[in-house]
């Protein structure tokens, strides 16, 4: 296994080695795409005659492949601006114009069936990457010793590691640069890559060498840019996805399953409509069955009781994740009470579920602490998924939220000694805390603006460590939770005392928020 630093200097140096002469004699003859290899020169280092008029009859073809595709480009955008002034009731940036301009990709007349999805990039797309370390670079740079290559670096796990992924980036540069790919698959891995990067920059460069290529973009290459596109929240989301939908006509690339299933995620306003033209081609809602739930749910009125018939309907075995979407959508709904119950059904003693799914507990204490304000709540819930799930696992991660409750939270006696504490938990199991810089910045200045003298949210006594920890045990429920914070026990009151703004005194009854 090679360092990152390491990995990128022996591809470059590859690069340099092998391409770079290739690519200076090339760049002599105004050439910017080749398809020969180091065969094709002479003993002296010139091209043979017979091989340069070959390049530049490529080179002429190239241009002329540009051209086209400029001018069918040109007039596929001026069709659009027709079509939109002829059609008033729809805003260009609207939805509608993009269902509209999807729609234009299928030829409905001579439609049979929506292909079905490549199974390989469906698998790319959802792909959980889990390598730390880059692998060796190739000894040469062959197409297929690339792709290997490739398929390997695409294994790695870049979201949350920066200097990875910016080692990852210069190598797949250098790949590209080096003008030796020729495999689709190949080019799709990249161009996935520089789309969850977010550089659609770098994604129009590695598009125009395909189409230098003579390589056709195909639905896969534009079912990476678009998954991405659609979780994007960007206020020219729209234009960029209607962007490379107008590039899916140029190429005339038609949708395949994958696509209806991007576009129906993407969508918010058009969903119904664009899911009622699914079921008419009969589009089966497997694959994305927890956004299908979620719709219809939000724009069908199902309830989650009518939702789980569904499932059983569908013959889709109720695991932890789809559980824990259940309990997101009644905390959407705001029946706290109805989610624990549906925990205690399936993931309790005796229940299905043999193990809870953690996103159940952060999305609960989320709710508690940052929705809506009752840190007791959400420690009570720590407490009760240890206790009843025996979920331990990633506990940390929870503290993070409650320590963005202590940003809206006004002063109140212990609100330093609680922010210190919910810091110190935070990095547990990972030697530095989660929370972000820019939420200690502000927990640092809400400290300044409280005029609390000496603050620094990295150090605590042993004395109010344990004082916290004490009440935080004392959030207990025995049996089933209790909402109601006048109807616990009253050590639980007091222990909820210390975390709310009353300094201390007693908490009237009919409060049960800060």
């Amino acid at each position: 296994m090679y360092s990152y630093s390491q990995s990128s200097r022996c591809l470059g140096l590859l690069v340099r080695k092998v391409i770079a002469p290739r690519k200076l004699i090339v760049k002599r003859l105004i050439v910017t795409n080749n398809n020969t290899d180091e065969g094709s020169l002479s003993a002296n280092g010139k091209l043979e005659k017979s091989n340069q008029e070959k390049l530049l009859d490529d080179s002429r073809t190239y241009f002329k492949d540009q051209r086209r595709l400029e001018n069918l480009a040109c007039s596929i955008s001026q069709e659009q601006k027709i079509n939109n002034l002829n059609s008033a009731d729809i805003d260009p940036k609207s939805e509608k114009s993009i269902v509209s301009m999807f729609y234009n990709l299928v030829d409905f007349k001579s439609f049979n069936s929506v292909p079905e999805s490549d199974y390989d990039t469906t698998a790319l797309i959802r792909k959980k990457r889990t390598r730390t370390k880059l692998p060796r670079p190739p000894d040469g740079l062959s197409p297929v010793k690339l792709d290997q290559y490739i398929k390997l670096v695409n294994e790695m796990n870049f979201n949350a590691n920066r200097k990875l992924s910016r080692a990852i980036s210069n190598i797949y540069r250098e790949i590209i640069d080096s003008q030796t790919l020729v495999n689709i698959k190949s080019f799709n891995i990249i161009v996935r890559f520089f789309s969850v990067e977010y550089n659609f920059a770098m994604v129009r460069t590695i598009l125009f060498q395909m189409v230098g290529k003579h390589i056709k973009p195909d639905v896969n290459t534009f079912n990476c840019i678009l998954s991405v596109i659609k979780s994007m929240k960007s206020p020219y989301k729209n234009d960029l996805f209607k962007t490379y939908l107008n590039q899916m006509k140029i190429f005339d690339v038609i949708p395949d399953s994958t696509t209806w299933y991007i576009m129906f995620e993407f969508l918010e306003k058009e969903k119904l409509p664009f899911y009622n033209k699914m079921k008419e081609l009969e589009i089966s809602m497997k694959p994305i069955f927890v956004e299908y739930l979620r719709f219809l749910h939000k724009y069908k009125g199902n309830s989650v009781e009518e939702l789980l018939t569904l499932l059983e309907k569908e013959k889709i075995h109720l695991d932890k994740h789809l559980l824990t979407t259940f309990v997101q959508i009644e905390l959407e709904d705001d029946n706290a009470q109805k989610a624990f119950e549906l925990l205690d059904s399936f993931a309790g003693p005796g229940g299905r579920i043999k193990r809870v799914d953690f996103n159940s507990l952060i999305t609960m204490v989320k709710y508690f602490a940052v929705d809506r304000m009752q840190p007791y709540f959400a420690i009570a819930t720590i407490n009760y998924f240890r206790s009843h799930y025996g979920l331990s696992l990633k506990i940390y991660r929870c503290y993070v939220e409650l320590a963005k409750c202590m940003l809206k939270c006004p002063y109140f006696k212990n609100w330093s000694i609680l922010t210190r504490i919910y810091y110190k938990e935070s990095m547990m199991g990972v030697g530095q805390s989660l929370i972000n810089k820019k939420d200690i910045h502000a927990l640092n200045e809400r400290a300044k603006s409280f005029e609390i003298e000496d603050f620094d949210i990295s150090k605590l006594k042993n004395d109010e460590y344990a004082e916290a920890i004490f009440n935080f045990h004392l959030l207990q429920w025995v049996d089933t939770p209790i909402l109601k914070l006048e109807e616990n026990e009253p050590q639980f009151i007091e222990a909820a005392n210390y975390m709310i703004p009353h300094k201390g005194s007693c908490l009237n009854t009919n409060e049960t928020t800060l």
